[in-house]
């Protein structure tokens, strides 16, 4: 390769991280929790309620904290993460599956790092109707996922 290739490469690659590079500084200086979709028929009125910037200032405990506190109260691996407001109270939502091999709810508080629940998921989310997703699970490792529908 001549040195003008060369060089006309690295002025192409030093453009890209340095325009792509402020957009990612500017995005780590807060993170922004996921934020849970909204369910479209949920019979709950005091779930999924909006998350404000005023709410997102307020947050003390990062995510990653979060996933610690959760962890230490029912050891496994986390299966799902989400951030959500329920009855005015922000929290970090937690799908765990415990080393017993059952799934475990855990929500814990995004301000003051309580745990605030910590308990057999009881697939209560379910809407009734469509196929539901079960996942084979054995030592740590998801070897297949089924689809089982409902009776």
């Amino acid at each position: 390769m001549s040195k003008k290739w060369k060089f006309a490469l690295f002025l192409a690659v030093f453009a890209v991280v340095m325009l792509g590079g402020s957009q990612v500084m500017s995005a780590q200086n807060k993170p922004v929790p996921e934020v849970k979709a909204k369910a479209g028929n949920c019979d709950d009125d005091n779930d999924d309620e909006d998350i404000t910037e005023a709410d997102r200032a307020s947050i003390k405990i990062s995510i990653r904290d979060a996933k610690l506190i959760a962890l230490s109260r029912i050891p496994g691996k986390i299966m799902d993460a989400e951030f959500e407001k329920e009855h005015g109270r922000l929290q970090y939502a937690f799908d765990i599956l415990g080393e017993d091999g059952k799934t475990y709810d855990v929500e814990i508080d995004a301000i003051t790092g309580e745990v605030l629940q910590a308990e057999l998921d009881d697939d209560d989310d379910d809407d009734g109707g469509g196929p539901v997703t079960k996942v084979v699970v054995k030592n740590k490792v998801v070897e297949r996922t089924v689809i089982v529908k409902k009776p």
